[in-house]
């Protein structure tokens, strides 16, 4: 879960999951296709052909153009001027113990940004005021960049934007697949649960100190 071989120099966070609570271990994805009238029946195929797009709506791809292929294939009807990114960060929460963590670790530390995004969506979240109000050291947005995580081009961004060694960076995220390519790049790492953000901040707090 963790690795720790030097002092911390850089924390890039994940946002989703992370930073901001999201989808991630809630019945929020149920909850939005339920409001879009998506039946039982057609879910499946709902999700499916969303996850053919997810990855290049993380590198760039107009979001409206899965919409679009859901209305025509599945026979959908979104509402009038509907954004499907604006409808995802409506639902998204501001994660109050890291929020309070992260501004007391930009005293100490460089910070940054390392997300899978959706084109326009950091933008969107920061103007609503779900991201604490800091000034990040480095933002890697895959949407901007064109490059995803677990892609190891992005990592290797992060790094050079960073402009500290591999050694000293800490990343915290909320999937093991998205660790795994820092790890390999000698990062240290950290599991964020978003489904206990109390305890796991409390946890990454201690982690962080010590080896501050």
């Amino acid at each position: 879960m963790i690795r720790a071989k030097e002092k911390i120099k850089f924390i890039y966070f994940d946002v989703g999951g992370v930073v901001i609570l999201d989808y991630s271990k809630t019945n929020k994805w149920n909850e939005m296709l339920k409001d879009l009238r998506v039946s039982e029946e057609t879910k499946p195929m709902f999700n499916q052909l969303f996850e053919e797009h997810e990855h290049k709506i993380c590198v760039g791809e107009d979001i409206n153009i899965f919409t679009k292929k859901a209305t025509k294939k599945l026979g959908l009807t979104f509402p009038s001027n509907y954004n499907m990114t604006e409808d995802f960060v409506n639902r998204f929460e501001v994660n109050k113990p890291l929020s309070k963590l992260i501004k007391k670790l930009k005293k100490r530390f460089k910070i940054g940004l390392l997300t899978n995004q959706y084109p326009n969506m950091l933008n969107m979240i920061i103007r609503k005021c779900l991201t604490p109000e800091v000034k990040w050291n480095a933002v890697v947005d895959s949407s901007v960049e064109k490059i995803r995580k677990p892609d190891r081009g992005i990592y290797l961004l992060a790094e050079n934007k960073a402009r500290v060694d591999p050694e000293s960076i800490l990343f915290v995220d909320n999937k093991l697949e998205l660790l795994e390519p820092a790890r390999q790049r000698n990062w240290m790492t950290f599991e964020y649960d978003p489904s206990n953000p109390e305890t796991s901040t409390t946890e990454l707090q201690k982690f962080i100190y010590k080896h501050k």
